[in-house]
């Protein structure tokens, strides 16, 4: 007990010593005594530097609170004391006063530090984008949905989750390929060629070439739509031959159109699904529902 009790002083006293944390969070001389001697008492034992090497070895801590790693071992060990987790339940308990008394010593200076860092730094590390906010927010900003992030480098992850900004760190390299995207970003957001000519036209599904060859085919006994004079009555939604696909348009170039769709319920009202995409390269996009009792 007595070389235990004397590495650890001098292991306290080596923290109080040192100016560089004094600067940040200063120990009083009461309050190492009071932390050296609790520790002495209750802990060291178990957790000295000659401990198993899966325990922590209190030993090795400092009194610099500004380091993270070395104020997270701390809070570990408040936490213990204060949920009467250690000393275990078959060791000597310290008294109440003396508990308060070794999270004062601890706990004051460790929340000074603390604060200190928070006013210098902030409570959160002021962080980046990582690649994904980065391309949706272009998206966002600009209207479109050209693919950006495989263009940025992997963004580092902690804790499992890659928008932590003490992970997110930023390079030359990273600033080129921002460049490099905002580059592609703005080529895909202005138009450089001639002014699109407005378009008006009307599409009629009984026109519809696939439909007309499959009306034709079935010489008018398709049990899954009905072509009639004036209209193209569908008995199921499965796309395309259900479902009217209609492909007769095709959007000359990027841009907005408005499309106005004229239908109604064949002998009862229904609900209609309107989608939009390319029908075999992206999948179908729903667009528009409308409620056959309340078009």
């Amino acid at each position: 007990m007595a070389r235990s009790s004397l590495v650890l002083m001098i292991s306290l006293v080596a923290w109080v010593a040192s100016p560089d944390c004094a600067a940040e969070a200063p120990v009083t001389t009461s309050a190492h005594t009071t932390a050296a001697g609790f520790l002495a008492k209750y802990c060291f034992d178990c957790h000295g530097p000659e401990a198993d090497a899966t325990r922590l070895q209190i030993g090795r801590l400092t009194s610099d609170f500004a380091d993270a790693k070395n104020a997270d071992s701390w809070i570990a060990v408040l936490d213990k004391v204060i949920a009467h987790e250690m000393p275990p339940a078959d060791e000597p308990q310290p008294l109440r006063e003396e508990t308060q008394s070794f999270v004062k010593a601890i706990g004051t200076p460790l929340q000074t530090a603390q604060l200190a860092q928070q006013r210098a730094e902030g409570r959160v590390v002021f962080r980046r984008l990582n690649r994904f906010e980065y391309e949706q927010t272009v998206h966002d900003l600009l209207a479109i949905n050209v693919p950006l992030a495989h263009l940025l480098p992997d963004d580092g992850s902690a804790f499992g989750f890659n928008n932590i900004g003490s992970a997110l760190n930023t390079s030359s390299q990273l600033l080129e390929r921002y460049l490099e995207a905002a580059d592609v970003a703005l080529q895909a957001a202005m138009l450089t060629g001639p002014r699109p000519e407005k378009l008006h036209k009307t599409y009629r599904f009984v026109e519809e070439p696939q439909m007309v060859m499959l009306n034709e085919k079935k010489k008018g006994g398709n049990t899954m739509f009905v072509m009639l004079p004036d209209a193209y009555v569908m008995y199921s939604d499965h796309i395309p031959y259900g479902g009217g696909n209609l492909g007769q348009f095709r959007a000359p170039s990027t841009g907005r159109y408005r499309i106005r769709i004229t239908a109604y319920g064949h002998r009862a009202p229904v609900t209609m699904r309107v989608y939009a995409g390319k029908t075999r390269e992206t999948p179908h996009q729903l667009v528009a529902l409308i409620d056959g009792e309340h078009a």
